[in-house]
């Protein structure tokens, strides 16, 4: 077994996360519009992948260590598509927030506007925000591309390091257990 290699893990760890990312803007991309209910869940977790290896995670943690002055494209445009990317993830979609949500309170008696129904008891209506333009996100994706194959030559340069001469296929260690649940955390009473 190959001893654990941090730095490979987390490059190959942000090279899956912006696949997971590209698939879920294809996935997106062949469901003709936000009508579609899938139309969110795609973007959700195009979002939520894409942000991943910029966020704190256990045993890796984040790419900056690799790229700390990560966005640093030499196109503008790029960075600001990094950020958009990372402000929805952590303003919308990985987190509920009160940005980009939207409360109705209906009162009896009220009609309900989704429906046209007389509202018989206290109630409500609750939206968030949804980008349903492809071309928003076709104009993000570019920016995962983008990471992904520089992700694809310095994960291929690591392994040329570690793992250069070997013969045959090898699991590398991680440091970790499988996976294993969290215990639940149970309040005092008192």
């Amino acid at each position: 077994m190959l001893a654990k290699d941090t730095k490979l893990l987390r490059l190959v760890s942000a090279r899956l996360d912006m696949s997971y990312s590209l698939e879920a803007y294809g996935i997106l991309k062949s469901l003709n519009g936000p009508e579609n209910p899938l139309w969110y869940h795609a973007a959700v977790s195009m979002a939520v992948c894409y942000g991943r290896p910029f966020t704190e995670a256990n045993g890796l943690g984040k790419l900056q260590v690799e790229y700390p002055n990560f966005p640093d494209f030499t196109d503008a445009e790029m960075n600001i598509r990094h950020h958009r990317l990372i402000d929805l993830r952590n303003k919308l979609m990985a987190h509920s927030s009160c940005e980009g949500t939207k409360v109705l309170i209906l009162p009896p008696g009220t009609t309900n506007p989704m429906t046209g129904e007389l509202v018989n008891h206290h109630d409500h209506l609750v939206g968030k925000r949804v980008f349903g333009d492809l071309r928003f996100f076709d104009w993000l994706k570019d920016v995962a591309v983008a990471l992904k194959g520089r992700l694809d030559e310095d994960v291929r340069s690591r392994l040329v390091q570690i793992a250069g001469s070997a013969t045959a296929p090898m699991e590398m260690e991680t440091g970790y257990d499988d996976f294993q649940w969290s215990a639940p955390q149970i309040p005092a009473k008192g």
